[in-house]
């Protein structure tokens, strides 16, 4: 199960699907089920930062979701070693409710949380240098503008002091990104600063010096259409924003132009500072919003998940773009994988892929219950499988006999060759022999 290569063949030969990579789930970890958290890596740990929460209910309305009172937002961490997740923030001797997409915000219990992170959703994260900074989102209350920074090891928050020009306006949903030392910010819901009460979207690229404290709005060439007048594709929310290979690309998203389900590829050049649509091959995937991307080595970045506003359709395919060849695999991975949803947690841990929480449809099996429930499981995905797993991959492609092997091996190959074609071939020998 080695790792799809773009350049092994030319690039009309490359295939647009990849069965490879590995899932294991993780039901019962201790993560608490949510969405609309923000997720990131650092030393060997994955941290999820607020959202809100169904309590594993189903809820019935979009617009319960939007209660969530002034509580402070929490930090779990995940650790690899044991599979588990512990709340590491607020300290465990403080009582919290995460807020609840079922109950009124008069049920948040009556403590003073003033000295605490406000809780938070649709915000981001980024790692830097020993602290996590999360920049925007929105509670009940309130906008956020302030990039607020989480040191791992004391586990205290700061706030990064910034300077007095440039200072956005609170945003959520918009997406973020690292180069270097610079966290670029693009698009996202905003209030309308002539009248501060309806909302609007943005497609301003903004940059933070997280050294400084510099903000900076970044100089954009418009697209244009055939009459040379900018287009405002790149006005929408819940979208992907990731830097790799020197640009950054903008996948997804709700869109307030050309419609709410672009599934075009941009990307920002850094020489030009220009956007460009990225003419791609392979698999297309249908648009979407409430997505995650992550960067994968020096080129690749990996999409999972979403949702179609058109067509009302939750997604759980996983793709990756090479930013060098312009093309799509789609990825089939063995194992269960998580069911469809959107507005995951999704990170990189070494060569293994996070995806924890987020919403989908209930997957009940009454015929119209159109409800949709919110998630506490979790998900790695192994993009460099080990020997073993090669070795049983070998074994099914090739038909090779089993009959010497140990049971648990037997299995493991029953499995996968079940997963891998429901029709196929008999494997050579009986599985279950002792002999």
């Amino acid at each position: 199960m080695a790792a799809f290569k773009s350049n092994d063949a030319p690039f009309a030969e490359r295939p647009s699907t990849f069965r490879g990579y590995k899932w294991t789930n993780w039901e019962d970890c201790g993560f608490s089920d949510r969405v609309n958290h923000a997720m990131s890596s650092a030393g060997g740990s994955a941290y999820a930062l607020g959202g809100f929460s169904g309590r594993g209910k189903s809820i019935r309305t979009n617009e319960s979701w939007n209660d969530l009172g002034d509580v402070p937002l929490d930090v779990q961490r995940f650790d690899t070693d044991s599979s588990t997740w512990e709340r590491i923030y607020p300290p465990k001797e403080v009582e919290i409710h995460i807020p609840s997409t079922t109950n009124s915000r008069i049920d948040c219990p009556p403590l003073d949380y003033s000295e605490f992170i406000s809780g938070r959703y649709a915000h981001s994260c980024i790692y830097y240098r020993g602290k996590l900074y999360m920049y925007g989102g929105r509670n009940d209350y309130r906008f956020f503008l302030n990039v607020d920074c989480f040191d791992i090891e004391s586990r205290k928050w700061s706030v990064l002091k910034t300077s007095q020009d440039n200072v956005p306006l609170g945003r959520y949903a918009h997406g973020c990104t690292l180069r270097g030392s610079i966290m670029f910010v693009q698009g996202g819901t905003m209030l309308d600063p002539s009248s501060h009460q309806s909302l609007r979207y943005t497609d301003t690229l903004l940059s933070c010096n997280l050294e400084t404290g510099q903000w900076q709005i970044e100089p954009v060439e418009p697209i244009l259409n055939e009459e040379n007048s900018p287009l405002q594709v790149l006005k929408r929310d819940f979208h992907s924003v990731v830097y790799t290979n020197g640009r950054i690309v903008v996948f997804g998203g709700k869109c307030y132009f050309p419609n709410q389900d672009d599934d075009g590829f941009y990307e920002y050049l850094f020489g030009t500072s220009r956007w460009a649509k990225i003419d791609t091959a392979g698999y297309q995937p249908p648009g979407r919003r409430s997505l995650q991307g992550i960067t994968y080595g020096q080129k690749s970045i990996i999409y999972f998940g979403g949702f179609s506003t058109r067509k009302k359709i939750f997604y759980s395919d996983l793709f990756i773009l090479d930013t060098d060849t312009r093309h799509v695999l789609k990825v089939i991975p063995y194992g269960l994988g998580p069911c469809p949803r959107r507005r995951v947690g999704m990170c990189l841990i070494g060569s293994d892929v996070i995806i924890c929480g987020g919403v989908g449809r209930n997957q009940s099996k009454e015929k119209h219950d159109h409800s949709l429930l919110t998630f506490g499981d979790t998900y790695s995905l192994h993009l460099l499988p080990s020997l073993q797993h090669l070795c049983i991959e070998s074994i099914i492609k090739y038909q090779l006999p089993v009959e010497i092997l140990p049971v648990s091996i037997k299995q493991h190959i029953y499995t996968l060759s079940n997963e891998e074609c429901s029709d196929s071939q008999p494997l050579s020998g009986d599985l279950y022999s002792n002999d």
